[in-house]
């Protein structure tokens, strides 16, 4: 952990978070847990494309982070479990004291493709 950052953070990073972008969405919706958002609002609030916002958010959601609703557009509502919670909040604190170790740990992260080709040999002790 010579980064600085916890190995819970750390974890989650690479477990949930393959983007800069992912983290400033989550990051986002993290410090107005009550707001419910749409793609568009987020996207102007971050600065960002509305459909890479939306990409963002369903990957979210699908790792049980956001709840959405259906109203005129989708609505997005931070809604993560309580040890989810904890685990954000030290990786917005991170984010604001270590920056650059935390995007320096995004982009260390292994593509899919790479993950799955590497897992495709990986030895298992049942084989």
């Amino acid at each position: 952990m010579s980064s600085g950052i916890s190995a819970p953070v750390e974890r989650f990073i690479l477990e949930n978070i393959p983007s800069v972008e992912q983290l400033e969405v989550l990051l986002l919706l993290s410090q107005s847990p009550d707001k419910e958002w749409s793609a568009l609002e987020i996207s102007r609030a971050l600065y960002r494309q509305p459909e890479s916002v939306a990409t963002r958010l369903e990957a979210l959601r699908d790792r049980g982070l956001l709840s959405v609703r259906q109203a005129s557009d989708l609505l997005y509502r931070y809604s993560a479990s309580a040890p989810q919670q904890e685990i954000v909040r030290n990786l917005d604190m991170a984010y604001q004291e270590r920056k650059d170790a935390v995007i320096r740990l995004i982009f260390s992260r292994p593509s899919d493709n790479l993950r799955a080709f590497s897992d495709a040999f990986r030895i298992r002790r049942s084989d």
